[in-house]
């Protein structure tokens, strides 16, 4: 098996921040939305 791997572009943007809202909600960490996209951007 194997995979490919890409640098995420802006309009990814949302797609990212789900994947980062469920790795929070998972791990236990309480962060906003706000908190999160200032992260990324």
């Amino acid at each position: 098996m194997s995979a490919a791997l890409h640098l995420a572009k802006p309009e990814h943007l949302d797609t990212v921040l789900t994947l980062v809202a469920a790795f929070h909600a998972e791990s236990g960490l309480d962060t906003t939305d706000d908190h999160r996209r200032a992260g990324i951007e």
